[in-house]
């Protein structure tokens, strides 16, 4: 039998020699195996856990799809938890295109079968979901995930692998969890080898959370956004109308993959851009209806100020601050004007800094400040960002505005002042509003990601200038940090 580069995708992964029969090659056949077929297989690299036995261990690829016994598999499904069977939901009415909801039980992709109810992912509804969204706790994103769990085993795993790495805090991962998270990237792998060919909500939802899970520890991700992107050829589907379905949810989840997008979402950035948001923005243009408005839910800002984001590469700095500037705004709750006036502000100093290190790359001197004739120096902006900054935090500790939840999206605002060494050294005022909004996030979260966050801005300050290179010094440690 002769070795073949085309061969059937287990004779691949073991790197054995295949006939290429049709269908199930005799090599599988003679195993007792099933043959995985010969569709081309995908691709993921490297890496969710970040320490432990696990680290560096493989994130889902179709064509190493994982056996394990069923002994160890019950043995960490049933951790702290007990089996009940979840009951039986029609996920063709979710999915895009016609597609049978047996077609894709747990029984039917080979993985564990995941229960909603199980304690971990109940946790995850209750705490950690609201750990990850900058709106509203009582918003319809819980149902929705409840109506997604009983539709994707990996989702309700991979969930409950994010609340085991949120319990477990500043101790680190426990073996024990990174067994159930080893389980859960697996369960995830087989689930999306069975549904890849066309685009499933519920597993897209599992992908984004295996982002999550990523980002939280400061692990590299934007890569396995662009896998997405690439598995469901989401650049052809959002290019033509009538490829994606209108609903809320697959609005929602195509809105959360563009906000991780973004090119003001991440310090370190290893993958560039994709320009989720703005294919879908365009795409939207094209129908009836037109732009969706009002306010994003994981960001917890509104479209209209995302769209300037999501162009923030695109243009010529004067012209993009010009856009910050005539944002008109929204209405909204007090906290949440507080919140996307930060936002509003913070972006005008991204644009103020990436032109200053666009500058210092060519070897040109910056000067000051010059760059916008409508706008104020940048001592006075970050004088309005800061005061919204206290304004949002002292706001926030008021028990009639503990429903909202923009507190979670503050990085982004603190980390663009934060990089204002020379004008905070010269307002020490400044700097202490900085500190306290520290303290509170590092208070509320023990997440890798807040403490890596503010261990840059730390060496940002060491460094004394306002053009420290935050990027490159994320890059040099390979680290990707979601500030949004």
């Amino acid at each position: 039998m002769a070795r073949s580069r085309g061969g059937c995708l287990n004779c691949k992964a073991r790197k054995r020699k295949c006939d290429q029969a049709r269908p199930e090659c005799h090599a599988c056949t003679q195993r007792g195996m099933r043959c995985q077929g010969y569709s081309t297989p995908l691709r993921w690299v490297n890496g969710v856990a970040s320490r432990g036995r696990f680290a560096g261990a493989s994130v889902p690829d179709a064509s190493l799809v994982a056996t394990q016994g069923p002994e160890s598999n019950q043995d960490l499904l049933s951790m702290d938890s007990e089996t009940s069977s979840a009951p039986n939901h029609d996920t063709s009415s979710t999915a895009s295109g016609s597609i049978s909801s047996s077609a894709f039980s747990p029984q039917a992709v080979g993985v564990p079968s995941a229960d909603a109810q199980d304690p971990r992912f109940q946790r995850f509804m209750n705490n950690g979901l609201n750990r990850l969204y900058s709106t509203e706790a009582s918003s319809w994103i819980k149902p929705f995930f409840e109506q997604m769990a009983y539709q994707s085993p990996a989702l309700v795993m991979i969930a409950g692998a994010i609340q085991l790495y949120m319990d477990d805090g500043n101790r680190g991962m426990s073996v024990k969890s990174m067994e159930y998270t080893d389980l859960a990237l697996q369960t995830f792998r087989q689930e999306l080898s069975a549904r890849y060919e066309r685009m499933h909500l519920a597993t897209i939802c599992a992908g984004l959370l295996v982002c999550s899970l990523c980002l939280l520890q400061t692990q590299p991700w934007t890569k396995y956004l662009e896998l997405i992107v690439d598995v469901y050829d989401l650049r052809t589907k959002l290019s033509t109308v009538g490829q994606i379905s209108n609903d809320l949810h697959t609005q929602h989840l195509l809105e959360v993959l563009g906000v991780m997008d973004l090119p003001s979402s991440v310090i370190g950035r290893v993958n560039p851009s994709i320009g989720v948001w703005k294919l879908f923005r365009r795409l939207q243009d094209d129908r009836d209806e037109g732009r969706a408005t009002g306010v994003e839910v994981v960001s917890g800002i509104p479209r209209s100020l995302l769209d300037i984001f999501a162009s923030i590469m695109d243009n010529d700095p004067e012209y993009t601050e010009t856009r910050f500037w005539d944002w008109p705004g929204q209405v909204g709750e007090s906290l949440q004007c507080h919140y996307w006036e930060c936002w509003r502000l913070a972006g005008i100093l991204e644009v103020r800094r990436r032109r200053r290190m666009e500058r210092k790359a060519r070897g040109l001197f910056d000067r000051e400040d010059g760059m916008s004739r409508k706008g104020p120096d940048t001592e006075v902006v970050l004088c309005r960002l800061i005061s919204s900054i206290d304004a949002l935090q002292k706001a926030f500790e008021e028990p009639r505005n503990q429903h909202l939840l923009v507190h979670n999206g503050l990085p982004y605002a603190v980390v663009n002042a934060g990089l204002e060494v020379p004008l905070l050294k010269q307002h020490p005022a400044w700097k202490a509003t900085l500190d306290d909004v520290r303290n509170s996030l590092l208070g509320t979260d023990s997440f890798d990601l807040i403490n890596t966050l503010f261990e840059m801005l730390d060496e940002a300050w060491a460094d004394g200038t306002n053009s420290f290179d935050i990027e490159g010094a994320a890059r040099s440690r390979n680290l990707e940090l979601a500030i949004f």
